[in-house]
């Protein structure tokens, strides 16, 4: 279950009264037949199926006929905006970005009756413009979940501070036990980037933000008068010391989310791999089911001053309304009956049980059974949940993400949080790292085992269609070392395009001779190693093909001042089109300036001297003219490139454009 929130908090009654959460009118919905008898079709699309709501809503108007499709976990956002771009969209639409894209193709609701129906500050965060346009979703409790039998076997209790749980971890640790295979013992279950980020905001609520001084701050920052940078240092010292002290891995905080090949935090808690994770009540439940012998409990988030624990919570996702559907006076009767029925409590507790949250956002109350037993039950009552919900998702996530690299070692903790300031004041269209969703994609492009220096990979044909369309040019060729990190399926976000080609050479077009690319293509395959690391020189194509024999036994790295590569040699290259490469015909290409000498390398970039046209201290290449530089990157080609395709499902795949064959075949 993944979940991209943003955040909100109350103190006193307020958090009083929004736990008890929930509705009243419940069975107010008026029930109603069309005269033809004939149904309405409501469509919408979500992550999960809703299936005792359909049943509500179809037993209680029966001239609707609900169809809600299931979308992928980690799609259903982008889909959504997709459709909604290309006329397709769904009536109702759900999404777990209320701040993103979405909300421009969404009717405003504040006229009905129903949007007074849920609690004003979970509603109020969310308005554009003063205006409604998003009902929430029913809220999911967040917290730390621990082995309590572990914990009892180390000769303690559950920890009831932050120096007990630090305890515990370091207890874990001496013992190897609730210890993973890189030795850590605490990980984010089941969860996205921006649960991280949720993750990390959590960890700052019961000295920081759960304070009255806490509570000050937010209301300024929001307002653009209070500051990250300067205040949220010492909050932050405890989740950022779980890091240093090794209980966790910041590097593999994402990968463990979204690799299909890592063993899943649920299947390392139940398999006494961790001591303890972080999550909700769902992962609680699938954990215990996996393992039945030891004793699972959630903790709230705990002070380390001798302040209340707290627990966190957020919106299972936002669900709107698809303007188009004012177009038809009939349709929208139907879809607002149904958001009738969704704010009353029948169909909120149905909403519960189908996605398995732990409280409605309506102000009256509604049973929900999924909290119970999980050990938060006494400080969900007694009012101390803070609600995600408040902050802009965009700047939620960019210091989820810096907070990250300040645990890594990657950036200055200071410069982390005076990034986060720069976008709340300037907004994230001013930011030069984009944290907002751009797309997806349909299947995992992987960057493993060096595997763009040295063969085709579908990455490497979406980096270079990026760079060729960009630069308005047929052929284009991306070095392989340029690449650094994998796009899982998925949603996929403007860093993580950063993150797959981070280097800040411009995209520059030649004109070169079909003698230039035959030696250009020699040059990028005299370079592949399978027993040693792959020279980056290796390029990933578009708009031409080549084929490559390759002697893996001529490798030869015994001497490592002076190691041998495979033989590799090039066979035949020819155009996408299957026609040949003439040597002396022009060709407009698209290459990155690194390869045409610009940063002074000793080796003009690679080596690429036949697209020198930069470096004055190497010789100029003979048969390459400048056209034009770009001046935009590899990754703002893909960004482009998703921006451009925002209508279509982005699936890249293998296309013969680089086949190598063995030697001896």
């Amino acid at each position: 279950m993944k979940k991209k929130v943003t955040g909100i908090f109350f103190l006193g009654a307020f958090l009083i009264s929004l736990c008890s959460l929930s509705a009243c009118h419940l069975g107010t919905a008026k029930i109603q037949t069309s005269k033809d008898g004939a149904k309405t079709v409501v469509t919408a699309l979500y992550y999960t199926p809703l299936p005792e709501f359909e049943l509500l809503v179809e037993a209680a108007y029966d001239d609707i006929d609900l169809q809600i499709e299931q979308g992928s976990v980690s799609t259903y956002n982008s889909d959504a905006l997709r459709r909604l771009k290309n006329g397709h969209g769904k009536d109702l639409v759900f999404s777990s970005m209320p701040s993103g894209e979405v909300s421009n193709y969404l009717l405003d609701l504040s006229a009905n009756s129903f949007t007074t129906d849920f609690a004003s500050a979970v509603m109020e965060p969310v308005q554009r413009d003063g205006k409604t346009v998003w009902l929430p979703m029913p809220c999911v409790y967040k917290s730390l979940i621990i082995n309590k039998t572990l914990a009892g076997e180390l000769g303690m209790k559950l920890p009831e501070s932050q120096q007990e749980l630090k305890e515990f971890f370091a207890a874990a640790k001496a013992k190897g036990v609730g210890v993973d295979k890189d030795g850590f013992v605490f990980a984010a279950a089941d969860m996205d980037n921006m649960s991280v980020s949720e993750l990390i905001v959590s960890a700052m609520t019961p000295d920081f933000l759960g304070t009255m001084d806490g509570e000050r701050w937010t209301n300024d920052f929001i307002e653009k008068k209070a500051n990250a940078e300067g205040t949220l240092e010492e909050p932050l010292s405890f989740f950022i010391s779980l890091a240093k002290e090794g209980y966790m891995d910041p590097s593999r905080i994402y990968l463990d989310i979204q690799q299909k090949n890592a063993m899943s935090v649920t299947q390392r808690m139940a398999e006494r791999k961790l001591a303890a994770c972080y999550g909700y009540s769902s992962v609680l439940h699938s954990i215990r089911a996996a393992n039945v012998k030891d004793e699972f409990v959630m903790i709230p988030f705990l002070s380390g001053k001798g302040n209340e624990p707290w627990v966190a919570a957020s919106p299972a996702a936002y669900l709107g309304v698809n303007s188009d559907a004012a177009e038809d006076e009939k349709k929208l009767d139907a879809i607002l009956r149904v958001l009738e029925l969704f704010a009353s409590q029948k169909g909120q507790a149905a909403i519960l049980k189908d996605t398995e949250s732990d409280a409605s956002y309506l102000t009256e109350q509604v049973e929900s059974a999924c909290v119970s037993n999980s050990g938060l039950d006494r400080y969900v009552s007694s009012g101390h949940v803070y609600h995600l919900n408040r902050f802009d998702s965009n700047i939620l996530w960019l210091l989820g993400t810096n907070v990250i690299k300040a645990c890594m070692g990657d950036m200055e903790l200071s410069e982390a949080l005076k990034s986060v300031d720069q976008m709340n004041k300037n907004g994230a269209e001013s930011y030069s790292e984009d944290y907002t969703l751009i797309g997806s994609v349909e299947n995992d492009l992987l960057y493993e085992a060096y595997n763009t220096r040295k063969r085709e990979t579908a990455l490497g044909n979406l980096a270079a269609d990026s760079v060729a369309e960009l630069a308005g040019v047929d052929i284009a060729f991306v070095n392989g070392g340029a690449i650094r990190s994998s796009l899982y399926a998925g949603d996929v976000y403007v860093s993580d395009l950063a993150a797959v080609c981070p280097f800040e050479d411009t995209i520059v077009v030649l004109d070169v001779t079909g003698e230039t690319l035959y030696q250009m293509l020699e040059h990028s395959i005299a370079g592949i190693y399978y027993q040693d690391v792959p020279k980056g020189r290796f390029l990933q194509v578009s708009g031409i093909k080549y084929k490559v024999t390759v002697d893996k036994s001529k490798e030869d790295i015994s001497d490592k001042d002076n190691p041998k590569p495979a033989l590799a040699v090039l066979q035949e290259a020819s155009l996408k089109d299957g026609s040949p490469i003439e040597k002396d015909k022009i060709y407009r290409i698209a290459v990155n300036s690194y390869l045409c000498g610009r940063d002074g390398y000793s080796d003009g970039g690679d080596g690429y001297a036949m697209l020198n046209v930069f470096d004055d201290t190497l010789e100029k290449a003979a048969d390459a003219d400048m056209v034009k530089d770009t001046k935009k990157t590899y990754a703002d080609a893909l960004v482009a490139y998703f921006r451009n395709h925002s209508e279509e499902t982005i699936s890249p795949a293998l296309e013969g454009r680089i086949i190598i064959q063995e030697a001896s075949q």
